[in-house]
C-alpha cells in the first residue's frame, strides 16, 4: 500500500541513511563555525530563563521573569544548555546536535506530509538532500544561533506528522493524541504567529475525530492531557504574574507602553517593513541595531488611513485586505521575495554591510528558476 507523506517500508533504509547524512554534515558545520555568543533576540530566548536557577543550585519556576512571549521555547533552551554544561563543559555543544537533529528531520521526513510528497524513491531523497543543503548554505543562521522561528516550524509540522501517522494499538493512539496536542500548543507558543494555522489546523483534526474517528475516547482524552501537560506551566505563570489563570500567552504585556498587544505590533511592523536585519557590527559605520527595508506603498497606505499602533487591530486589518486586497498582496508578495532573497553572507546578524551582494541575489533567482521548473 502507497503511504502518502510517509515511507513506504522498501525506502525506509534510505531515509534513515539522508537523515543520518545531514544531521552529521550539520553537526560538523556547527562545531566547525563555533558560534558562541547570540545577538539581541536569540540572546534573549537563551538567556531569560537563567533566574530559574537559583545561587544555591536549586530550581524555582516561578523565577522565570514575567514576559510577553511564551515560557516554552527559553525554558527549552534553559534544558538544553544546562544538560550541555554537565556533559560537555560547554553551554552550546548540545544546541548544536538538538537543531542538528529537527532541521534534516524537518525536511526528509515532516515537510513531504506538507505538500503530500510520496518519499519513495531514491530520487526524491536526492532532491530532498539538495534542497536542505541549499536551505542549509543560505539560511545557516537559522539554524545556528538559537532563533523561535525554526523550531517553532518545526513543533508544527511535528503535530502533523504525528497526525499522520496510522496508529492501531491503544498505547500508540494515547501517544498520538498526546502529542498533536503537545506540539500544537508549542508551535503557538514558541512563535505566537502560528496561532492562526494552528487553530485551522485543530478544527481539522476536530472534525476528524468527529467524523472518521467517530468521538474516539482514546483521542480525545490523550489530546487533553497533551494541552493540559504542556500548557498548564504557561498558565501558573499567567496567573502568577497577572492573576490571570489561561494558557494564552499574554502578549499585551509587550514592554512598548503604547498599549499594542505584540502580535498586532508584529502585523503593523511588518505591513510596512518588508524585512529587517539586525548589525552586529562597528556603531561607527552604521548607528542602530535594526537595518530597515521599508515598503513606500505600505507606508501611504498608512498615512492615508490614519494608522499609529493605537488604533491598529483585527477589524483594521481585515478592513485594509477588503479595501487594498491587490496592494496588500503585493506587499506580501514582496516579503516573500524578501526572505527568498539574502542580501548578506550574515543572513540574521549583519557584519559587514557593504559586502558584495550579487552574487548571493544571483544564486536566490537561479533557484528559484529551478525550484519554478
Amino acid at each position: 500500500m502507497e503511504e502518502i507523506g510517509l515511507l513506504n517500508k522498501e525506502y525506509k533504509y534510505g531515509a534513515l541513511y539522508t537523515f543520518l547524512l545531514l544531521f552529521i554534515g550539520t553537526s560538523i558545520a556547527l562545531f566547525i563555525d563555533n558560534m558562541v555568543f547570540p545577538y539581541y533576540d536569540s540572546w534573549w530566548y537563551w538567556h531569560i530563563a537563567d533566574p530559574i536557577k537559583m545561587p544555591d543550585g536549586s530550581y524555582d519556576f516561578f523565577q522565570f521573569p514575567s514576559t510577553f512571549r511564551g515560557y516554552f521555547f527559553p525554558f527549552f533552551m534553559f534544558i538544553i544548555k544546562n544538560i550541555s554544561v554537565s556533559l560537555f563543559g560547554n553551554e552550546f555543544y548540545l544546541y548544536r546536535l538538538v537543531i542538528s537533529f529537527c532541521a534534516p528531520f524537518l525536511f526528509v521526513y515532516e515537510l513531504p506530509i506538507i505538500f503530500k510528497k510520496r518519499v519513495a524513491t531514491g530520487f526524491n531523497l536526492i532532491r530532498i538532500t539538495i534542497a536542505y543543503i541549499v536551505f542549509a548554505f543560505i539560511f545557516f543562521d537559522w539554524i545556528k544561533y538559537p532563533l523561535s522561528d525554526l523550531f517553532a516550524l518545526f513543533f508544527f509540522t511535528s503535530a502533523l506528522y504525528v497526525f499522520n501517522l496510522e496508529c492501531k494499538r491503544i498505547y500508540s493512539k494515547i501517544l498520538q493524541g498526546f502529542f498533536i496536542s503537545f506540539f500544537f500548543y508549542i508551535a503557538y507558543n514558541t512563535r505566537v504567529v502560528f496561532l492562526v494555522p494552528c487553530l485551522i489546523a485543530v478544527l481539522v483534526y476536530v472534525v476528524y475525530i468527529i467524523r472518521i474517528k467517530h468521538f474516539d475516547k482514546v483521542l480525545i482524552l490523550a489530546s487533553l492531557l497533551g494541552f493540559i501537560a504542556v500548557a498548564t506551566p504557561q498558565s501558573l505563570l499567567n496567573a502568577h504574574y497577572s492573576g490571570t489563570y489561561t494558557p494564552r500567552v499574554l502578549t499585551e504585556n509587550y514592554e512598548k507602553g503604547d498599549g499594542s498587544k505584540l502580535e498586532w505590533y508584529h502585523v503593523y511592523k511588518g505591513l510596512k517593513e518588508i524585512g529587517i536585519d539586525g548589525f552586529v557590527g562597528d556603531p561607527k559605520l552604521y548607528p542602530t541595531v535594526g537595518v530597515f527595508f521599508i515598503d513606500q506603498s505600505a507606508v501611504e497606505i498608512i498615512k492615508r488611513e490614519k494608522l499609529d499602533l493605537n488604533n491598529f487591530d483585527l477589524k483594521t486589518y481585515l478592513s485594509l485586505w477588503l479595501k487594498y486586497p491587490m496592494d496588500l498582496t503585493a506587499i506580501y508578495f514582496k516579503h516573500l521575495i524578501f526572505v527568498m532573497t539574502p542580501k548578506y553572507s550574515d543572513l540574521v546578524y549583519v557584519f559587514n554591510l557593504n559586502n558584495d551582494k550579487s552574487l548571493l541575489i544571483l544564486f536566490s533567482i537561479a533557484i528559484w528558476l529551478i525550484g519554478g521548473g
